[in-house]
């Protein structure tokens, strides 16, 4: 009965002992998870200085801006007002399959940031083993019933580091599936203009077919009773040839706008004619846009998805050279198990034989021919070439702004004046058709005539849509900040085309 005593005594005394080890362990290491991150250098170390602003307007205060950026399709559909553009890019946003690879990847860097998180902690095993040993006639049975724990404690934070790159790859991915939508609903109306744009040019070609038609069949009567020469028939001919040929070069281009479109819409695509999601939108180019402020802070572009997914990368890579310098540190690996072991299976918990062990391995790195350093040295690469990465976009960016909001103004010039041109060359068309029929002029002053109103029509068209299409790459480079209000609609317009287009009118009066 002592024995029993002693052996029972024994082993609570281990128990506690294997207790308290791993208790004060676990403190230290959740007293390293506490130890604060280093900061990032990464403003100090730009190798430029962004500018203050956009525009000549007097500085003043945004604060009142800090809100939260509207969705992709709010931001882009509200600065064309008259139409609505949300159902559309909405559906390109949830059927489009880049954003589900997207998706994909974003769950995939969640995933290995729990995986680097579960590393700071304790790992618990529970297993049965059954051993049967047989030695000639003898025959030995051995059952354990074993609990493991093993920790490597993380003593300079190092897997911490590592832990916090992987959250900052976590939020890359976030941010980069943020851009990705960004320039999917910016897709999205560009190639709606651009089929709009094909489809308008392909109405203006087949008015101008059915022009010619008309005009041919006149000039054949004249033909016919001696009132035109066969040149003038030829040229006819001719025009009509040519102008067909020009209509279905403009529809096979209507075509491909159309499937680049759908393209875009991926899964959607498929549930168009049941959602009729073309039906409540009109294919005529929009000739207004919701102002942009006269002073716009350069330093919203910090804030664009992109550039901050790339700022993330910098970070996750800065983070993995500091955890590569404490590569040098000793490291420390516990490992403690509990268990029974009894002959019999059946009797294991009733009279197994207690079995305990404590562990430790203390590791500390001499030579390893260079291959620390080499790890280093590849990790500083590795934030070196982010830091230049991240530089570059964001002085691309800062060109790309200013260049958009220049050629933005002189768009609207470009506009305001294939305008003007459009009604000259209209109303000369209308008094051409009228002096030929009374016969007052000739064919090629006729067809000079048709001409030149389709040549300034299809040039007002395109001016149109590239207008739409600067526009929109401007509102993505500023990258949907709040600071881009919505003010009130701007018109195309232009003071010296409105001053002679006055004039004219005035003389047309008279």
């Amino acid at each position: 009965m002592p024995l029993i005593n002693d052996a029972h005594t024994t082993r609570t005394i281990k128990t506690r002992t294997l207790l308290v080890v791993a208790l004060s362990v676990f403190i230290s290491g959740c007293y390293s998870l506490r130890t604060p991150l280093p900061e990032s250098d990464t403003e100090r170390a730009l190798p430029f200085v962004t500018p203050k602003s956009w525009g000549t307007a007097p500085q003043k205060d945004f604060s009142e801006h800090n809100t939260a950026p509207a969705t992709p399709e709010h931001y882009f559909g509200a600065h064309f007002p008259g139409y609505d553009y949300n159902t559309l890019i909405q559906a390109a946003l949830e059927g489009n399959y880049a954003l589900q690879q997207l998706d994909s990847q974003l769950e995939s860097e969640i995933a290995k940031h729990k995986s680097e998180r579960a590393k700071l902690w304790p790992s618990l095993n529970v297993g049965l083993n059954g051993q049967e040993a047989r030695i000639e006639d003898s025959t030995t049975k051995l059952f354990a019933l074993q609990g493991d724990v093993s920790w490597t404690v993380d003593l300079w934070g190092t897997q911490r580091l590592i832990a916090h790159a992987a959250k900052n790859s976590v939020e890359e991915a976030s941010l980069s599936r943020e851009a990705a939508q960004l320039s999917v609903a910016a897709a999205t109306l560009q190639n709606w203009f651009e089929w709009s744009s094909r489809k308008q040019l392909l109405q203006l070609q087949r008015d101008f077919v059915n022009t010619l038609e008309t005009s041919s069949e006149l000039v054949e009567n004249r033909f016919n009773a001696g009132l035109a020469d066969l040149l003038g028939l030829r040229l006819a001919h001719t025009e009509i040839a040519l102008a067909r040929s020009d209509l279905l070069q403009k529809r096979s281009a209507a075509i491909n706008a159309r499937s680049k479109f759908q393209e875009l819409l991926g899964e959607s695509h498929k549930h168009q004619q049941e959602h009729k999601l073309y039906d409540h939108l009109n294919f005529t180019l929009p000739e207004q846009a919701v102002s942009l402020p006269n002073y716009l802070p350069a330093d919203i572009i910090r804030q664009r998805p992109d550039l901050l997914a790339a700022e993330r990368r910098l970070k996750s890579q800065e983070l993995k050279l500091l955890s590569s310098k404490q590569a040098w540190l000793p490291s420390l690996n516990l490992n403690a198990s509990q268990g029974l072991q009894e002959q019999s299976l059946n009797n294991i918990l009733k009279n197994g034989l207690s079995v305990s062990a404590i562990a430790f391995n203390l590791m500390q790195p001499v030579f390893n021919a260079g291959a620390i350093k080499a790890q280093q040295a590849q990790a500083r690469a590795s934030v070196s070439k982010e830091l230049y990465a991240y530089s570059e976009l964001l002085h691309r960016a800062m060109l790309e702004v200013t260049r958009l909001l220049q050629q933005d103004n002189v768009l609207k010039q470009q506009m305001a004046a294939a305008k003007f041109a459009a009604k000259l060359a209209s109303e000369t068309q209308s008094l051409a058709q009228r002096n030929y029929n009374a016969g007052l002029t000739d064919l090629n002053t006729f067809l000079d005539a048709h001409r030149n109103s389709i040549n300034t029509e299809t040039r007002l068209v395109s001016v149109n849509n590239d207008w739409l299409q600067n526009r929109v790459n401007l509102l993505l480079a500023l990258g949907a900040h709040p600071s881009v209000s919505m003010g009130n609609t701007s018109v195309i317009d232009s003071p010296k085309i409105t001053a002679l287009s006055e004039k004219y009118n005035d003389a047309q009066n008279h």
